[in-house]
Parts: structure tokens; sequence; C-alpha cells
């Protein structure tokens, strides 16, 4: 299951390196989907976030476990410092989605 999931995360962001747009329609309300209050990065970013999420985990499993738990947990609190992001799409799916998921990988990558 987690390499699955581990795969499906990487190939989404080999698709948004491509240009797609998905969850979105356009590129500012992807960006309000899955960053918040900022500017979407570029096609590299993606492609280093979609090569650490496969090669991360196979080759350092307790730093990708590290990683994984604090996006996961922190996730829970960053209105705090990020008031911009209050009210925004990006906040609900942090909130209920990644968040939560980022928190289970860490804890399946538990060595």
């Amino acid at each position: 299951m987690i390499w699955f999931l581990l795969w499906a995360l990487a190939l989404l962001h080999i698709y948004w390196a491509q240009g797609g747009l998905w969850p979105g329609r356009t590129r500012h309300e992807l960006a309000s989907m899955v960053i918040g209050d900022r500017p979407l990065p570029g096609s590299l970013a993606c492609w280093t976030v979609a090569t650490l999420l496969i090669g991360g985990p196979w080759f350092f499993p307790r730093t990708s476990a590290v990683v994984f738990g604090l996006r996961g947990g922190l996730g829970f609190f960053e209105s705090s410092w990020r008031p911009a992001i209050r009210g925004t799409p990006y906040q609900r799916l942090s909130l209920w989605i990644y968040s939560p998921v980022s928190l289970l990988l860490g804890f399946l990558l538990w060595p």
C-alpha cells in the first residue's frame, strides 16, 4: 500500500511538472489548492519532489519518515505562521487530506 501511495503522489507531481492542472482548472486555482498563498513552483521542483517521493523512502526510510511526520504534524498548525492561508481551499485540504496522509506515510515508513 505504501509504495502505491508514494508512486501515485510521484506521478501526480510528474503530471504537474508537465503542466497538468488537476485538481484545479487554472494555475492560480491549482496553487490555491496545493500551496495556498504562493505561486506554483516550476517544473524542476515538481520533478525533484517526485524523485524524492520514490528514492527518499527507498534509500533513507527513517529520514523520510521524519520528514513526512513533521509535514503531517505541523500541517495542523500551519495557519498560525501562514495566516494568509486561512479560509483557503489549501487550508481545508491540508487539514483533511495532506496532513493525515503525511502522518500515515511517516508512520508506515518508520523502520
